[in-house]
């Protein structure tokens, strides 16, 4: 494939060109680092129209990155990709910034530990998740702050 030969993945190439599909509002608020490539990217392969778009840009530009990010997982919700459980994939994906070295740095640990376990980052993230609510409504402090 010629960009195979270019140094280009297929499937990098095919990333980019969906993100170009984004609508203006979702363009302008990746080129200015409001949001990552990554979630950019989920954005685009959740198929939105243009007003779903720009009202994610909206949210990311205004209430900034957590409130577009919560709002990004709550679309994607039963829309989870390859067996993932609906949500996990967006909430594993989302809540590390790879720009902060503390967050590359746990992702890592999360990563390194998954695999020890045979398993993908999202499936033991979400064994993590279940384990710790179970374990919190077991003894009843679901609710409590602390």
């Amino acid at each position: 494939m010629l960009c195979q030969n270019e140094g280009i993945a297929p499937s990098t190439l095919s990333e980019y060109l969906k993100v170009l599909e984004l609508s203006e509002a979702m363009q302008s608020v990746l080129k200015r680092g409001i949001v990552s490539f990554r979630d950019a990217l989920a954005v685009a392969r959740l198929g939105l129209d243009e007003a779903d778009q720009n009202r994610l840009a909206a949210i990311a530009g205004s209430e900034g990155l957590d409130a577009f990010k919560k709002e990004l997982a709550r679309l994607m919700e039963g829309r989870g990709k390859r067996g993932i459980p609906a949500g996990v994939y967006a909430v594993v994906r989302s809540i590390f910034d790879k720009r902060s070295e503390e967050d590359a740095r746990i992702f890592e640990g999360l990563r390194s530990l998954a695999r020890q376990r045979g398993m993908e980052v999202s499936e033991y993230a979400k064994q993590i998740i279940v384990e710790h609510v179970k374990e919190a409504m077991e003894s009843g402090s679901e609710g409590k702050e602390g």
